[in-house]
């Protein structure tokens, strides 16, 4: 049964950055809004480094000042190793946009979401949505579990932002239009006493993908791998060898991780860039990772989350008053901002030229497809640049 209280103008299903952006900016629209996300933020997330641009979109969000006292860490800038066995560093001073954030996600994701609940949103957390349908003329139709307890809601506009998976019952279950297939394999180490300083995060290339590290609150360190999933062997029995073979590939990640007692074991994640072919339709909204999903790279995955919150939660406004076009022109940035990202991260790849040999770089440089038998996308707009923000900020020099 449906009763008033779950009758909803937008429904937001999942409370990463994205949701809860959403749900911030449509704080003082007059609409109701109710927020579900599965989870209770127990289990990890990935995506710990934020570019310095993230600061300007918390403070429009209002969330600037809790942000700034949740003790996440300032990064001052970025150690690399690409493009030569020289390392490169960039300080984020020079910048416009002040210093970065070394941030732990489950924390950053329960921040958002309770300033969300502080505002006008209903936020239910451990709220699974069982099913979605759209009913012509009644709108977006949900099917909640939650503590127990079968809740059914009725939404106006729906707003999906569960990550890379998408949500069963809407057109996002339709084609993915990808350029990578890459992997990430993920492990954290205790960092105390580590001799990798807080402020910034390194990166370093190696033959087969690359590798990043960054200290994290509460003295942990992270490192992940990054490759094409055919080029790793799934993880297994032998999966400490094949991660400790890997780490001594990478000088100046081994410096790193010397003698860090590790507080998990490898875990394997999906890193790939692609969006989805449509992103908005029947007053429904894709947002982040439903949308488009980027290389860790560039350091723009909680950016653009919030980003395409902040705009998919102007749309629906628009919407409310009489604009029929608002939704398309959020799905015309979107597509937009893919192809800049897709420029800029061709660049970025093209700098390293030291394994001319290499499946992961020959694909990368265009000189092999991304994985035989799959679709990717063809080269788009020729859109602005993406800001600068590529981790790799300066040209590596010459060794």
């Amino acid at each position: 049964m449906t009763g008033p209280g779950d009758l909803l103008d937008v429904a937001v299903v999942g409370g990463g950055p994205a949701g809860a952006a959403t749900c911030l900016r449509l704080a003082t629209s007059g609409l109701r809004v109710g927020l579900f996300e599965r989870s209770h933020f127990q289990a990890p997330r990935v995506g710990e480094v934020l570019a310095p641009p993230v600061s300007d979109l918390l403070r429009r969000l209002g969330v600037g000042e809790d942000f700034e006292r949740a003790g996440f860490l300032r990064s001052h800038g970025v150690s690399s190793v690409w493009g030569s066995d020289r390392v490169a560093f960039r300080d984020f001073v020079f910048g416009s946009h002040g210093w970065g954030w070394h941030v732990e996600r489950r924390a950053l994701d329960a921040l958002l979401c309770t300033a969300a609940s502080a505002g006008s949103t209903d936020v239910h957390l451990g709220a699974v949505v069982r099913s979605c349908r759209h009913d012509p003329g009644l709108g977006w139709c949900l099917t909640v579990a939650q503590a127990g307890q079968i809740r059914t809601y009725r939404a106006r506009f729906l707003v999906v932002a569960t990550g890379r998976a998408g949500l069963r019952g809407t057109f996002l279950d339709r084609t993915r239009l990808r350029d990578d297939r890459l992997v990430g394999l993920v492990r954290y180490f205790d960092a105390t006493g580590s001799a990798m300083p807080h402020t910034r995060a390194c990166i370093q290339a190696v033959r087969d993908g690359w590798w990043y590290a960054a200290r994290l609150p509460d003295d942990v360190l992270v490192a992940a791998y990054l490759t094409d999933a055919d080029l790793l062997p799934r993880p297994g029995p032998r999966t400490e060898a094949m991660w400790s073979s890997l780490v001594e590939s990478a000088p100046l990640i081994r410096s790193l991780l010397h003698d860090q007692a590790p507080r998990s074991s490898p875990r394997l994640v999906a890193a790939g860039s692609w969006r989805r072919v449509q992103v908005a339709g029947n007053h429904c909204v894709a947002v982040g990772d439903a949308a488009m999903a980027f290389d860790p790279l560039s350091g723009q995955g909680v950016y653009r989350a919030l980003e395409s919150g902040m705009r998919a939660a102007d749309a629906i406004g628009r919407t409310v008053e009489g604009n029929q076009r608002a939704l398309s022109d959020y799905a015309a940035w979107v597509q937009a901002t893919y192809e800049a990202y897709r420029r800029e991260r061709r660049w970025t790849y093209r700098l390293e030229h030291r394994w001319p040999s290499s499946t992961f770089w020959a694909r990368r440089h265009g000189t092999l497809p991304p994985r035989p038998g799959r679709r990717c996308l063809s080269d788009g707009l020729a859109t602005d640049r993406f800001q600068g923000l590529f981790w790799p900020l300066a040209r590596p020099q010459s060794a």
